[in-house]
Formats: C-alpha cells, sequence, structure tokens
C-alpha cells in the first residue's frame, strides 16, 4: 500500500511537470499575424442599427468596406415618439 502512494506520487511529479506541453499546438495560432476583422450590427435605442468594424483589413478589403459603409443610408437622429426616416 505506501509503496503504490509512493510511486503514484512520483508519477504525479512527471505528469505536472508534462502539463505546459499542452501548449505546444497553440503556438501556431499565437503567432499567426494574419489580418483579422469583426463586423457587427446592433439595434440602436433610435430605430436604426448600428454597424461598427475594428480589427486589421488589407488595403483592398478597407477600401471596399468603407466605400460599402459609405452608401449604407444615414439615420437622422429624432425626438424619442417622433419615427425616424433615412437620409440620403
Amino acid at each position: 500500500m505506501v509503496l503504490g502512494v509512493l510511486i503514484l506520487s512520483a508519477a504525479s511529479v512527471v505528469l505536472i511537470s508534462l502539463l505546459p506541453l499542452s501548449l505546444v499546438p497553440a503556438l501556431p495560432l499565437l503567432f499567426d499575424n494574419r489580418p483579422d476583422l469583426a463586423i457587427s450590427a446592433v439595434p440602436d435605442d433610435h430605430g436604426g442599427t448600428r454597424v461598427t468594424v475594428h480589427g486589421q483589413a488589407t488595403a483592398p478589403l478597407a477600401a471596399a468596406l468603407d466605400a460599402y459603409l459609405g452608401s449604407l443610408p444615414r439615420l437622422s437622429v429624432t425626438p424619442i415618439g417622433v419615427p425616424p426616416r433615412a437620409v440620403s
């Protein structure tokens, strides 16, 4: 019984020392520096939709997104109780 506990306690030290090796599969993701982009659309308090873009993008993608988002109709903010209208 005592010998079994000693063997298991010695084996647990080895297993604990090997735990940092579990991070090895994540290394490519940590060093990956490709551009990534997040786009979200959230309903606004005034009845419209707020679109936000965050991240890194290549120059052609940034230009295309800027052109697209610039072409969306803007919402005129009116007092609460008055229905919103799109401004062109």
